[in-house]
């Protein structure tokens, strides 16, 4: 569903209030485009057929304007057209809305573009909440030609970090993978303590966990450099802290609590 102004030419007044994410919720492809100033990410509930799961919900203010919804995929079970299936008609109408806020509860796997009016200035004004508890978080895209899963290559979405252990430091350079103990052993990160815009480059990350060893290399497989701790320092301390900017499609699987605030501020589009 894509949501936006019914005047291209005026300001859109939709704006993205909250966005509440529950437990084991899977977060891909997250990107920031500074040149169009969006941002870009796909949700995917975790699914229980046993258990009753709360859903994850989306706050909209629209604004006053007339506003554009296109919906694709839908399905119309009082209507069946012959030969021309419900869910491969586009719908698209106009509409002035009579209520101004709305709360949506996504259920299905989604992506989510969003376009950003104004990047906070302020850690107070930031969108992203702190201290954000995840499990299996990669810096990494996928480069497939469609042809043959084989052919698929891991591709770094680092541009440039820092990273600290066992009072030892290092440099990550644009495109280096940051490894665990091995190429098929993700480095252990428990925590992501800061995410925000950085205007201009893209989005940084803060982030501490746990590990015996890291590497960074220029392919997954081949590292150029290492910090590995005795068994007595093989934890990252409270105040060591991992920090990259702009990944453009860093994969944050089971996400725990994750929370979207002050966008009304800066006026975003859906």
């Amino acid at each position: 569903m894509i949501i936006a102004s019914a005047n291209p030419q005026d300001t859109s007044e939709i704006s993205l209030e909250e966005l509440r994410l529950q437990p084991n919720t899977k977060i891909t492809g997250l990107s920031y485009d500074f040149y169009r100033n969006q941002l870009a990410f796909s949700l995917q509930p975790k699914s229980n057929l046993n258990q009753k799961i709360n859903p994850n919900t989306l706050d909209l203010d629209l604004g006053g304007q007339p506003i554009k919804v296109l919906v694709e995929g839908y399905e119309l079970l009082d209507l069946k057209l012959p030969n021309r299936p419900d869910n491969q008609i586009p719908l698209e109408f106009i509409v002035s809305p009579n209520i101004q806020k709305i709360n949506l509860e996504i259920t299905q796997k989604i992506s989510v573009d969003i376009t950003v009016g104004k990047i906070p200035k302020y850690e107070s004004e930031q969108w992203f909440r702190g201290k954000i508890k995840t499990k299996n978080v990669q810096f990494i895209d996928v480069d497939r030609t469609g042809k043959d899963v084989r052919d698929d290559l891991k591709v770094s979405t680092i541009v440039e970090g820092k990273i600290r252990m066992a009072e030892q430091e290092r440099d990550i350079k644009q495109n280096q993978f940051l490894i665990g103990k091995s190429a098929n052993t993700p480095l252990n990160i428990q925590e992501i303590r800061n995410l925000q815009i950085v205007p201009k480059k893209g989005i940084e990350a803060r982030f501490s966990g746990e590990t015996k060893e890291i590497q960074i290399g220029i392919y997954p497989d081949f590292p150029v450099s290492r910090i590995q701790g005795s068994w007595l320092d093989g934890v990252l301390p409270r105040d060591a802290i991992i920090a990259l900017f702009s990944f453009e499609a860093a994969t944050v699987a089971n996400l725990l609590s994750w929370l979207f605030s002050n966008a009304s501020k800066s006026a975003s589009k859906p």
